[in-house]
């Protein structure tokens, strides 16, 4: 431990598909994770695959984040759940095949007080009450809520059961 480092950067590359049976929890304000390559797809019900708190930042790239919808349908969470962290998707990231039974929706992205920034990368075939792609809470609260998406960024063929099949505010 350096005390002396105010920043970290992690990077790990998967080597293949990986299953995840566990939330994968990023608390740490000083680290940002950047996460490379193949599959991490759900393994266990009711499980954000990745949750971004506080000051933490997660950066996919080149892989896909995959919900597994036929094996899960009554899933109750999105697969990346941003609680005042910083989340940015670039080229060859992918969310897809969710099923979010929670109220608050968010099949691919449930964004609260938070940076979310979609510079590349695809949020498709996801399923939620509201907010399929993306569901941005916050407002209510008073907190700010950062949204971007440019570059070649997908949302597509998200299927809401009452509003926002691609984002909802």
């Amino acid at each position: 431990f350096n005390s002396g480092i105010d920043h970290m950067v992690i990077t790990v590359s998967a080597p293949g598909d990986i299953e995840i049976t566990e939330q994968l929890k990023i608390d740490n304000a000083t680290y940002t994770l950047t996460i490379k390559g193949n599959t991490l797809y759900r393994g266990a019900d009711n499980i954000s695959l990745f949750e971004v708190n506080e000051g933490a930042s997660l950066v996919l790239e080149n892989i896909t984040l995959d919900g597994q919808k036929g094996i899960y349908p009554n899933n109750g969470n999105s697969l990346v759940y941003v609680n005042g962290g910083t989340f940015t998707m670039n080229s060859g990231a992918a969310l897809k095949n969710n099923a979010s039974s929670n109220y608050l929706g968010g099949g691919g992205v449930l964004i609260d007080k938070v940076t979310f920034d979609m510079k590349d990368g695809e949020i498709s075939g996801n399923k939620a009450e509201k907010g399929c792609g993306v569901y941005i809470d916050g407002f209510a609260d008073g907190e700010s809520v950062f949204f971007k998406m440019s570059g070649n960024a997908v949302l597509s063929n998200n299927i809401a059961t009452t509003n926002g099949g691609g984002v909802y505010v």
